[in-house]
């Protein structure tokens, strides 16, 4: 009876659907590690050209240089996320990821300062560049790029305003007095 079942032509169908369903789920698999590979590729890519100040126009020439070289994370033909208007918006994603890190980071050290510079660009624009140097966890010296902020004035009053506007939404400790936790004595 198993042998007469087995040679029916459901069976058999059923057991041809079943392979090539499994084969599909392979593809499938492989399809869309293919594609994580891809755009893993392309933020590494991305996050090299920033970290070596490499202007992101440059972009697509690194892509073709991959696919040249037949790297296994760049697939060719490809033109998704391969275009500057993505890498603007994948470097973006990368800077507040780093952004966020660095913050956390402050909020956790003990102590954190500032260094801050005045510059003007090109066409006239002031703004204020601001690093932060603080030891982290492992006690090392971290030292990093904050932000730039835009002036519309460079006098000491603006300058401190922004600065506090600044740390005020990331950043704010209190001991506990009465004044700020609103208790009276």
């Amino acid at each position: 009876s198993v042998k007469e079942h087995a040679s029916l032509n459901q069976h058999i169908d059923a057991i041809k659907l079943d392979t090539a369903k499994k084969a599909r789920n392979k593809e499938s698999v492989q399809v869309i590690q293919k594609n994580k590979n891809h755009i893993v590729g392309v933020i590494k890519i991305i996050y090299t050209l920033i970290r070596q100040d490499i202007p992101l126009a440059k972009f697509s020439y690194f892509i073709q240089m991959f696919c040249e070289l037949e790297s296994p994370f760049i697939m060719e033909g490809s033109i998704t996320y391969e275009n500057e208007v993505s890498s603007r918006e994948f470097a973006f994603a990368i800077f507040n990821i780093i952004k966020a890190d660095i913050w956390k980071e402050i909020s956790e050290a003990v102590s954190f300062g500032i260094m801050i510079d005045k510059s003007t660009d090109i066409s006239m624009n002031k703004y204020l560049v601001i690093y932060v140097i603080y030891p982290n966890s492992s006690s090392n010296i971290k030292t990093h790029f904050l932000q730039l902020l835009a002036l519309n004035q460079s006098d000491v009053a603006t300058i401190t305003a922004k600065l506090i506007s600044l740390f005020q939404n990331y950043i704010f400790a209190s001991d506990s007095a009465s004044v700020i936790i609103g208790n009276k004595n």
